[in-house]
């Protein structure tokens, strides 16, 4: 029995676990390039985001607290809404719950589409304390997007001093 993980540091964990006796190989995820790449967007028209705002990304499946919804509502609250514009992609039903100010923007299926937000951000936001590898960062970096996102699980594995930013998770 070989156990692959998508990320380095679930490789540690399985290390110290029932497995710590089988080998362990890293494979890490990947995206399709041809996809996620810079892309032209209307999104920041769409949306009335002016040249001189800067505007934060965080996409997530299912936003809640282990994704960091309650880090940008309270960044929502600290920023200058005339410099700062913040957009929360696939919010569901935790949209209902996020401040006015946050754009919040449907779950899409298509790849395309987020593709094109991911272009028109400035700088994406991955707050996640718990991220076994994080191919939303993967995404944007390929997007040309850099990431800030905590220190924790997989996702300094996605990110070097070119591509973003990583910081304590507390």
């Amino acid at each position: 029995l070989t156990v692959v993980t998508p990320s380095d540091w679930l490789n540690r964990l399985v290390g110290q676990s029932m497995f710590s006796g089988c080998p362990v190989k890293t494979i890490h995820n990947g995206i399709d390039t041809d996809v996620f790449r810079p892309e032209p967007s209307d999104f920041r028209e769409q949306n009335g985001i002016s040249a001189d705002q800067k505007l934060i990304l965080g996409v997530a499946f299912d936003w809640g607290y282990k994704k960091g919804l309650d880090v940008f509502a309270e960044l929502s609250k600290r920023l200058d809404k005339d410099k700062y514009r913040i957009a929360l992609v696939g919010a569901g039903k935790a949209g209902e719950k996020t401040p006015e100010s946050i754009i919040v923007v449907p779950r899409t299926d298509s790849r395309k589409k987020l593709a094109q937000i991911y272009t028109a951000a400035d700088v994406f936001v991955n707050p996640t304390c718990e991220e076994v590898l994080g191919l939303v960062n993967i995404e944007a970096n390929a997007c040309g997007t850099p990431v800030v996102t905590f220190d924790t699980g997989g996702s300094p594995e996605c990110i070097d001093e070119k591509s973003g930013l990583t910081g304590p998770c507390d």
